[in-house]
């Protein structure tokens, strides 16, 4: 009985060793076909000989043209990729596609093969066993199939056909996707290629930033991620996020060469795709603070949607006449002190400043624009414009009767004409305002500390609110004061709080509250400071963020 299992066992072994190769040709496949092997040798998907056979030839089936050519039809492109196992070694390789010209000569394809567009390395460059090269399809190009050549002995694992997609991927395995013009693996792997992306994705381009979050999740509060690209230097802050997105007209001089100078271990991958324009870039507010202007879409103004809060849009306004045709009749009618529920005229606007920065929930302008509507307000240009903004975006619905209710988000704006300093504070301010908006737990939080807060730097704080020149808060909405009370307090980092408000307590509006400004003074504004640290380990805790600062993506330019 021993001996029957025995060469029951021997014969299993030799039929699968006679079966290797087809075992092999099965695994490689795209779009849920085998690919036809055009040589012997290309069946065992393997280059066994490569000093007598170091080529691989395939042919695409009809089901995987078609699958390529209705993929090409779409802005999303169509690439195909291989996986490979290599010797490691200082030989060659390169991959490439295959044309009807190839097949001239019958099913014998002539080598060396004519110059063509191809993605060729040196395995000891890659520095793994096993990698994966992917190569873009000109839109124009009709391949029949692909070849692989290398130098030194090499298995082929795995095919796929997929969108666009240029970059590298580290993990798990390393993955080489390139443009139309192919390009070669170079041995500083950290370095990614992207100065010719945009002949592959002329109509949109993403740069994603994907995390190994094995490594994020063990990562210290100084840790962060720093690459460059033609001269400006990008600083990515960890915070739980799993990815970053970069649409490619926020890199001030193009996409070149990206190289990696900090926080290798914590990068899983770095792609460019195609992109679908959307009305609101998504993007992060470390970016769209210094956004290059020559890249906006319309001369007056940029919207964004910000990266971390989808639901808050985000308008950067030329400058401040523009915004104020666009948000000051809106800024009197929703708090401004004598005015609240009132619609001033055309003239007032160009004669009055509504604020350097607005805030926006979706309840006020459903309410704004069904008020406009009901009496008969004539809205200017630009006014329309924000309302079917809003109407497109979600944050405002319209209904059976022409009148508006409440969607979902919120919108916050800057204007260019604000110095660079003064945008970076009005940009925390602005934004912790979008978070309020948009966040309950947040706004629990805030009524806690609200509730506590000592009550003479809580009447420090309105009446210097009522009696500023250009606030003038109105003192008896409730939800404005702790919207206003948080944000005061997260504008600037914690410890120069106390000190902004001692300063302002020098301020002539504030010699009416002799006791008021004594107070602050003797106290050095600690109160402010104290409730400026709580939020500001709060909003990390949650967001990454602090005061101060609500960007996760730090730009340096040249000057």
């Amino acid at each position: 009985m021993l001996k029957k299992n025995y060469f029951f066992i021997l014969i299993c072994i030799f039929i699968a060793y006679i079966f290797s190769g087809c075992t092999k040709a099965k695994l490689l496949t795209a779009a849920g076909e085998k690919l036809e092997p055009v040589t012997e040798q290309s069946e065992k998907c393997a280059v066994e000989d490569p000093r007598n056979e170091p080529y691989l030839f395939y042919k695409f089936t009809d089901k995987q043209k078609e699958l390529i050519k209705d993929m090409q039809c779409e802005k999303s492109g169509a690439s195909f990729g291989i996986k490979i196992s290599g010797p490691g070694d200082e030989s060659r390789f390169s991959f490439g596609f295959l044309y009807k010209e190839d097949f001239k000569s019958g099913s014998k394809i002539v080598t060396p093969l004519s110059s063509r567009c191809q993605v060729r390395g040196k395995y000891s460059d890659v520095k793994a066993d096993k990698f994966s090269l992917q190569l873009c399809i000109k839109r124009t190009d009709e391949p029949e199939g692909f070849y692989f050549y290398s130098a030194g002995k090499a298995d082929l694992l795995d095919s796929w056909i997929e969108p666009y997609k240029i970059g590298i991927e580290f993990l798990p395995e390393p993955l080489f996707s390139y443009g139309i013009d192919g390009g070669t693996v170079s041995s500083e792997i950290y370095s990614v290629d992207f100065s010719r992306a945009e002949k592959t994705l002329p109509e949109g381009m993403k740069i994603t930033l994907t995390l190994n979050t094995k490594e994020t999740a063990a990562a210290k509060n100084e840790d962060r991620i720093v690459f460059e690209n033609r001269g400006e230097v990008f600083t990515v802050r960890l915070s739980g996020k799993d990815s970053f997105d970069f649409d490619s007209r926020c890199f001030k001089n193009g996409t070149g060469v990206f190289k990696f100078t900090g926080g290798n271990k914590f990068v899983k991958s770095f792609t460019a795709v195609w992109c679908k324009e959307d009305e609101a870039i998504a993007a992060d507010i470390g970016m769209i603070l210094d956004w290059p202007e020559k890249n906006w879409r319309q001369k007056d103004y940029e919207l964004f949607r910000w990266s971390i809060f989808p639901d808050v849009l985000f308008f950067d306004f030329k400058d401040y006449q523009i915004q104020d045709s666009f948000l000051t009749r809106l800024a009197y009618f929703v708090e401004k002190t004598g005015y609240k529920g009132t619609f001033v005229d055309d003239d007032f606007i160009l004669n009055n400043h509504g604020y350097n920065a607005h805030d926006y929930k979706a309840k006020d302008l459903a309410n704004f624009f069904t008020q406009a509507l009901r009496h008969s307000v004539q809205l200017n240009e630009n006014e329309l414009l924000l309302r079917s903004i809003l109407i497109r975006n979600g944050i405002i619905v319209t209904l059976p009767d022409g009148t508006f209710e409440e969607g979902t988000g919120c919108i916050i704006s800057i204007s260019r004409e604000s110095s660079p300093s003064l945008r970076n504070q009005l940009v925390a301010h602005e934004c912790w305002h979008g978070i309020y908006f948009m966040d309950s737990g947040f706004r629990d939080y805030v009524k806690s500390l609200y509730g506590s807060f000592n009550p003479d730097s809580l009447s420090f704080l309105k009446s210097y609110w009522a009696t500023a020149k250009g606030l003038g808060y109105d003192l008896n909405d409730d939800y404005l004061m702790k919207n206003e009370f948080m944000a005061y307090h997260l504008q600037l980092s914690p410890q120069t709080t106390g000190a902004y408000f001692v300063t302002r307590s020098y301020w002539s509006n504030m010699r009416s509250f002799p006791d008021l400004q004594r107070y602050v003074q003797q106290t050095k504004g600690k109160d402010f400071e104290m409730v400026a640290y709580s939020l500001s380990d709060y909003v990390y805790e949650r967001w990454g963020l602090y005061g101060g600062r609500t960007f996760l993506v730090f730009r340096e330019s040249p000057e």
